[in-house]
């Protein structure tokens, strides 16, 4: 039996001053998921704690800075050499000026339906969804 080891990330729910939800699509080259959308964030770095490994993913991804509103919820995730659990917290813009890593294709800042309509990653599909139906 391999023992596979456990890993965290961290996502954003996060909105902009209109309200809109920020939505990724993974590289069509990505490894994993490719042309997905999903919500930002990442894995943790060694020695950081949630909130600043959110902050670091979301500046690397989108050169914003944010705001951390609120822990919403953890979901588990089963990769091929790894458990995921992914911490997800609510989070605004704060300051920056918007620009793409080259992790990802696209953007969309989308409404609350148009999140629920998009073709998100099995990652984070399932969570959003119960975020849109609970809200």
């Amino acid at each position: 039996m391999t023992v596979r080891r456990w890993g965290i990330a961290v996502r954003a729910l996060l909105r902009d001053r209109r309200g809109r939800f920020l939505i990724l699509q993974r590289t069509a080259n990505s490894g994993w998921a490719p042309g997905a959308w999903e919500i930002p964030g990442g894995k943790l770095d060694a020695g950081e704690t949630p909130d600043e490994g959110l902050r670091r993913e979301l500046e690397e991804e989108t050169g914003l800075t944010v705001t951390l509103d609120g822990f919403e919820g953890a979901l588990p995730f089963e990769m091929p050499k790894v458990h995921v659990v992914t911490l997800v917290f609510r989070a605004r813009v704060k300051s920056g000026r918007f620009r793409l890593s080259d992790e990802h294709d696209a953007f969309r800042w989308v409404s609350r339906s148009e999140m629920a309509r998009a073709d998100l990653s099995p990652q984070v599909a399932p969570f959003v969804q119960t975020f849109i139906r609970k809200s």
